[in-house]
């Protein structure tokens, strides 16, 4: 699994349709992946649909980030799927700053498989498709 990179990351974003905005390349910032927390498909949609409420595995872990010349963030994303979202808690349990992480990718283990067999998956492109169509 990549760890770590460079991305454009966004100040209090409301939705994961906030952080698929052209930007050049000198607002990317070097990242490093502390921790990575793995969402059901429902719980992943309803965090990209509103990021910045209180989440309480935010708050769980927000001790372990920090900001610096690489920032070492939280990546939150969907089991099963690859990518997500690269986050910098702001205060203790929400988003203060976070990022696009599409190309990142992961080597599934069967349990990670099995658990969501049975789930329709969706890219963070599709999502943002589909909330798009229901405005």
């Amino acid at each position: 699994m990549e760890t770590s990179g460079s991305v454009c990351f966004i100040r209090h974003p409301r939705t994961i349709g906030d952080l698929m905005i052209p930007h050049l390349l000198e607002r990317e910032r070097q990242y490093e992946i502390v921790k990575t927390i793995m969402l059901g498909k429902i719980d992943y949609e309803n965090f990209i649909t509103d990021m910045l409420a209180d989440r309480q595995f935010i708050e769980d872990n927000a001790a372990l980030c920090s900001r610096g010349e690489i920032w070492k963030c939280l990546l939150i994303r969907q089991r099963g799927q690859t990518g997500g979202v690269l986050v910098m808690p702001e205060g203790t349990c929400f988003v203060g700053w976070a990022g696009l992480a599409d190309r990142i990718e992961f080597a599934l283990d069967e349990a990670d498989r099995a658990a969501d067999s049975s789930n329709v998956r969706y890219s963070a492109e599709e999502v943002f498709d589909r909330l798009k169509k229901q405005k």
